[in-house]
């Protein structure tokens, strides 16, 4: 660390140690360590250009290197580098690009992650200053970068779910601008990884996958606008019942893809909602929120009622209180809501043994909104 900060003195890098001036202490962490590259390479893009082709050449062979602590070191500079791909030629970003393809089946798991990182990072250039031939040499990457992101939700030795969270915070990035003809074949596939995110127990994941969620709906036209709208309403109570989540990422994140999906549901009344009342700013009171959409989805989707009732009795064993109250107090709101005439389509008898059963659970929330829910059912 000494000898680094004594290096840019000598060399009179006042720049780069303005910008490291608050980084130093984290060197001392092995973690926090692709951080502080990531700020250098970052400085070096923006203040020192030049030494860019040759730190390229000095940190390439290190990508092969038997030390972790070097690969990671090296990934890291590299993945910082593609985002200011304006300070680098073709043939740099390429040979960035496939460093990063390189390192994705690296041992080391934050190596794989970094890795992930760079790649994302192509959802960051500025598509518009870039030629034809510069456009083609990024984007003929599109589809391998796709597979990439895809395989890092599923990394079995993915313990923390970190490269899962670097995946789908990249997909995002990517998705932004990418042309349909590289998503539609994937899309049901993304739509499926992503599901098996929505309840995990980091927060952070919950919140990335359902931001993710609402991103991929910009690809929902043409052939895959059916299949979409299927798995759109399939996974609606998922994030409904996560809108009352705990953390308040995971929330924004809810509402962000509620008010990109809302127009692909087929309702007005229900789209309307979510863009009224969805803000990110404001406090949603979610009780008299899901008691008003109740009466709506019986309206316009009287078909799927079943299947949305049976998605929230499965969340009645959800290992969150708060995730169980909220499914609790959704399913009593969707029966009350359900046409008399219809009442012998749904198993009251299942539900409200399910609903009767959670008036024993061990939190008062979920055993209060069970209560609430079974007094709004005096019609059955």
């Amino acid at each position: 660390m000494e000898a680094l900060r004594a290096f840019l003195v000598c060399t009179k890098c006042d720049k780069i140690l303005d910008d490291l001036v608050n980084s130093w202490d984290l060197l001392d962490s092995n973690e926090s360590n692709p951080s502080v590259v990531e700020a250098f390479a970052k400085s070096v893009s923006v203040n020192y250009q030049c030494y860019l082709p040759g730190m390229v050449t000095y940190f390439n062979p290190m990508l092969s290197s038997i030390y972790d602590s070097q690969r990671i070191i090296a990934v890291a500079f590299f993945a910082e580098l593609i985002s200011h791909h304006n300070c680098l030629d073709q043939t740099a970003l390429e040979l960035l690009l496939n460093s990063m393809l390189g390192r994705l089946v690296d041992a080391s798991h934050v190596v794989r992650r970094l890795a992930i990182r760079g790649l994302g990072s192509i959802g960051k250039l500025d598509v518009e200053n870039m030629d034809t031939l510069e456009w083609f040499g990024v984007y003929k990457y599109s589809n391998t970068v796709l597979s990439a992101m895809l395989g890092g939700m599923d990394d079995k030795d993915d313990i923390n779910g970190d490269i899962a969270l670097e995946s789908m915070r990249g997909l995002c990035r990517v998705l932004e601008d990418m042309d349909h003809s590289y998503v539609e074949g994937s899309l049901i596939n993304i739509i499926l990884r992503v599901r098996s995110s929505f309840e995990k127990e980091r927060p952070e994941i919950r919140a990335a996958a359902f931001n993710l969620f609402g991103v991929i709906s910009r690809f929902s036209s043409g052939d895959v606008a059916d299949s979409f709208q299927e798995q759109l309403h399939n996974n609606l109570v998922t994030i409904l019942v996560h809108l009352n989540d705990e953390d308040k990422a995971v929330v924004k994140a809810c509402k962000n893809a509620l008010r990109s999906v809302g127009p692909l549901l087929g309702s007005e009344t229900v789209k309307n909602m979510f863009q009224k009342h969805l803000i990110d700013t404001s406090l949603l009171f979610y009780a008299e929120f899901i008691a008003d959409l109740s009466k709506n989805l019986a309206t316009d989707f009287v078909d799927r009622m079943p299947m949305y009732i049976a998605t929230c009795v499965a969340y009645f064993k959800s290992a969150w209180p708060v995730i169980k109250g909220n499914a609790a107090m959704f399913a009593g709101y969707l029966l009350a809501s359900f046409p008399v005439e219809l009442h012998s389509t749904v198993t009251n008898q299942s539900v409200f043994g399910a609903l009767t059963l959670l008036l024993k659970d061990p939190s008062p929330e979920v055993r209060i909104k069970a209560a609430e829910a079974i007094s709004s059912l005096h019609s059955y």
